[in-house]
């Protein structure tokens, strides 16, 4: 009891963070459910299907893929240089604005305004909600026995965040669901703001840094392409150039849950809204327990290498069994596996941490979310057309989960990729003591 009191103190300086992370995903998530119905109300009155807000919704996703592979890595370094605090501040504002928009009205030039506006918001999401607390964790947490497990519970800040966001959006009126959702992420503003400490380092420290660190690779001065210098950061360093296609294979497979799952759900087991409300609400859960409970535990007592192959491992198997599923408690014995799934990105988070200075941890998380929206870009364009293809009425041959098994394959090649992770010449403690 009393090393439990103690690991939890250890980890205190983390609260602020964690509670600002829950309310802004809270509030942010609330009005996800409803948006959809909103602008197809609007655009295309009584209609069920809306051409329009399809290809806005692509519109969407492609602006954001782009826009956040170029924001990501500037935003790190607007992090490393002024500090994590107004970087924070800086995503968290993006997204206040819109939904104060449609609160206020639902009328055409309001939705497209919301939409538009929205953009940013989600650019700045996609490019900082991660790398950002992943900073301020290494920050915080310069042990890698306590920083693996800090980075976990800073995402199961966001997943539980999610769980409670779509809660709220089942018992909440649409008319104040939109109010609900910009109080809570003004609160979460309020709270970095007031309780969080900047933990950026004043200087950097030489000590206790991995030889492969990625600090020399990255400029300290003005760069005349920022681009140019992410290309070359990637093709320097063997570490980042391996976490980096580790990222990549493995947000390809993300990408085609995101694009096709729900589809392939709804054409082979006839899911409806209801189902669907369930299958999310279970998968967050899951998810919860993995990041703070599941991931803390095998961190603290497996070298960083292998929890990422484990968290590989059990993903390709979550995706198979979704590809593979002849009945839909096959679907929910898949969800089981999102355990694992749900550690891919802490485990990558926390091996690029390893391989960086003090002051570049903003730069390489930034850089790595950087190449992951890359998968976001092209995922779509490649499965959604294979998707339609397979469940049609008329497809190749059977295989309705045809793109989710490209999908479970993309995770097999991340894992095959990740088996040449050099071990870190400085090991974990924890291996070395078996404390």
């Amino acid at each position: 009891m009393a090393n439990m009191k103690e690991r939890v103190r250890a980890y205190r300086p983390l609260a602020p963070l964690l509670c600002a992370l829950f309310v802004n995903m809270a509030g942010f998530s609330a009005v996800l459910p409803t948006v959809p119905d909103v602008l197809v109300g609007v655009i295309c009155p009584g209609r069920l299907e809306c051409n329009q807000i399809i290809f806005l919704a692509g519109l969407q996703t492609t602006i954001t893929g782009l826009g956040a592979m170029v924001v990501a890595p500037i935003l790190g370094g607007f992090s490393d240089d002024y500090g994590r605090k107004p970087a924070i501040l800086l995503v968290f504002l993006a997204s206040i604005v819109p939904p104060l928009i449609l609160a206020y009205s639902m009328d055409k030039i309001s939705v497209y305004l919301y939409w538009s506006l929205m953009l940013i918001g989600y650019i700045l999401r996609e490019a900082g909600l991660t790398a950002i607390p992943f900073a301020i964790v290494a920050d915080l947490f310069p042990d890698p026995r306590k920083r693996a497990p800090a980075i976990g519970i800073a995402m199961s800040a966001i997943s539980v965040g999610m769980i409670v966001g779509t809660l709220c959006a089942r018992v909440i009126t649409t008319e104040q669901l939109f109010i609900f959702s910009a109080v809570l992420q003004i609160i979460s503003v309020i709270l970095i703001k007031v309780f969080y400490t900047e933990s950026h380092p004043k200087r950097a420290s030489a000590e206790n840094i991995d030889p492969e660190k990625l600090a020399p690779l990255l400029p300290k001065k003005e760069s005349r392409s920022l681009i140019r210098d992410t290309v070359d950061a990637i093709r320097n360093s063997k570490l980042l150039r391996l976490m980096a296609a580790v990222a990549f294979m493995a947000n390809i497979t993300e990408t085609t849950l995101q694009s096709t799952l729900f589809y392939y759900l709804k054409a082979v087991f006839v899911f409806e809204k209801d189902q669907f409300s369930e299958f999310n609400i279970t998968v967050g859960i899951v998810a919860f327990v993995s990041q703070m409970v599941v991931y803390p535990i095998l961190a603290h007592n497996l070298e960083e290498r292998a929890v990422l192959w484990i968290a590989l491992i059990g993903g390709a198997i979550n995706v198979y069994l979704y590809a593979f599923s002849w009945a839909d408690w096959v679907v929910y014995l898949g969800v089981l596996f999102c355990t694992f799934y749900a550690m891919i990105s802490p485990a990558i988070a926390t091996i690029v941490s390893r391989g960086a200075g003090p002051e570049e941890q903003g730069k390489v998380q930034g850089l790595v979310i950087s190449v992951r929206t890359v998968a976001f870009i092209l995922g779509p364009i490649i499965l959604t057309p294979l998707t339609a293809l397979f469940l049609s009425e008329d497809p190749p041959f059977h295989a309705p989960g045809f793109t989710l098994m490209i999908g479970g394959t993309s995770m097999v090649v991340a894992l095959l990729l990740s088996f040449r992770v050099p071990r870190f010449s400085s090991p974990n403690p924890v291996l070395v003591t078996g404390d």
